[in-house]
């Protein structure tokens, strides 16, 4: 426990992150006849969350339920942005309201990833996790019109990340107790890279993203998208403690090959993709294969170039899918076929998602340009097959975008919606920032002075 500070102010400060949500989401639901009031109070309590988590200056623990709870300022960091994600997806609806149990599930969601990441047991954050996965499913299906069963089957994938992780741990912590049980080793790894594979969606097991991204609701997709980081910084904790003699490295390897056909496959399947959403989910998988292939380097500084992958990838998509949401509902369809006119009435909204849809492929002059180039870089040359391939990949996303940018072209003239107007600017502002930072990657240092050494810090989180 050394270098930990006591119980007092601190307890109330990991205990407000856990409640303030679930107050919230109670408090919603009480008044979800008014849905401006509504995304106030979801708004409201996620800013104060960003500061609350921001505010943490050494690390803060405590023992709730006989469970070490513990908050240090890395993980403060991570959960401040994710706060933030949300917070500003909520004043983005702020004239276009989601259904009003889709902010009700936002809050409880992360108040169980805030526990999650808190916890030090292995086996209550992996139940935690579980319990994130199922509300994000039931989020998801209880704001979609498409109640087919193939849809519940295939959003509910995603519940079996929870006990596929809680099996690995089992597996992987018994087998510390009997290193020469061959099978609990073998039980272990084989339900770790499951979990990856089926938890960081990539292929031939990530076929659950595309069913969120087509739906169009910005919260399911960033909300999938915080359990995805929730899981690496869990699988932090498990490849690194739990694992025997060159586990990591097995692991790693066989992740390494996953994760580049993924790129390859991605890249492929989004070319015959007809509409935005499977155009976004596709690239944001082919993008996932890259990040994967970043952290299982494990070395420091390609983590630190992953987690600033991660934070560049969690702005293109809350851009990508605010401008998502903005096309499918003034549209009525996000086909490319029925967005014809796009550019010409809501600028800012097709704007915005073409810059963040070509940060997550990587293209010059955007700031998903810079990392996955350092991720290539320091892949090597013991790579160079891996290294062709990913980039030859990255034409079949850019190719989409592209088409997306001619669809909207021509005059079919519709009315833009007062409503809209926003969530539009916010969608632009995404574009924007990912651009500049691409432009200009040293930005960040001058606006944060001490940047590199925070990045250092909060890597550790991530390093595989």
């Amino acid at each position: 426990m050394a270098g930990r500070t006591g119980k007092g102010s601190e307890l109330v400060t990991i205990l407000w992150l856990f409640l303030l949500p679930l107050f919230g989401a109670v408090l919603v639901i009480g008044v979800r006849r008014w849905p401006i009031v509504v995304v106030s109070i979801t708004a409201a309590i996620l800013l104060a969350m960003v500061t609350l988590a921001a505010g943490i200056t050494h690390t803060e623990y405590s023992f709730l339920l006989g469970r070490l709870i513990e908050l240090s300022p890395s993980l403060g960091s991570i959960l401040a942005y994710c706060y933030l994600l949300m917070a500003i997806l909520a004043l983005a609806s702020f004239r276009s309201v989601y259904p009003t149990l889709n902010y009700a599930f936002m809050l409880l969601f992360i108040s169980l990833v805030t526990a999650t990441l808190a916890t030090e047991d292995g086996t209550l954050g992996a139940l935690l996790f579980s319990a994130s996965a199922i509300v994000l499913v039931l989020g998801i299906v209880s704001s979609s019109s498409d109640k087919s069963l193939a849809s519940l089957r295939v959003l509910s994938v995603i519940v079996l990340i929870g006990p596929l992780l809680l099996l690995a741990v089992w597996a992987l912590e018994h087998r510390a107790l009997d290193p020469n049980n061959i099978s609990l080793m073998r039980l272990g790894a084989v339900s770790l890279i499951l979990v990856i594979i089926l938890g960081l969606g990539l292929l031939p097991l990530g076929f659950w993203l595309p069913s969120i991204y087509k739906k169009g609701n910005p919260i399911a997709i960033i909300s999938s998208f915080i359990l995805q980081l929730v899981l690496v910084v869990r699988l932090r904790d498990i490849l690194y403690l739990n694992m025997w003699p060159d586990g990591q490295a097995a692991v790693a390897g066989v992740t390494v090959i996953i994760a580049t056909i993924t790129v390859v496959g991605a890249g492929i399947l989004v070319v015959f993709q007809s509409d935005v959403g499977g155009i976004l989910a596709y690239t944001a998988i082919a993008d996932m294969g890259v990040l994967t292939i970043g952290l299982c380097l494990g070395t420091s500084e390609s983590t630190q170039v992953s987690l600033l992958h991660f934070a560049y990838r969690g702005l293109a998509l809350a851009g990508g899918s605010i401008g998502l949401g903005i096309i499918k509902t003034s549209s009525g369809s996000d086909a490319l076929s029925a967005i014809r006119g796009g550019w010409h009435n809501n600028r800012l909204a097709v704007l915005g998602t073409l810059m963040c849809g070509l940060s997550l492929v990587g293209m010059p002059l955007t700031a998903g340009f810079t990392t996955k180039l350092s991720t290539l870089s320091a892949m090597g040359t013991n790579r160079t097959a891996n290294i062709i391939a990913i980039t030859a990949a990255s034409l079949g996303p850019a190719l989409a975008w592209g088409r997306f940018a001619l669809a909207t072209q021509g005059s079919q003239e519709r009315v833009a919606a007062p409503s809209q107007v926003i969530a539009s600017i916010f969608c632009c502002i995404f574009g924007v920032v990912l651009v500049v930072c691409g432009v200009y990657p040293r930005l960040l240092t001058l606006i944060v002075p001490d940047f590199i050494e925070k990045l250092a810090s909060i890597s550790q989180l991530l390093l595989w």
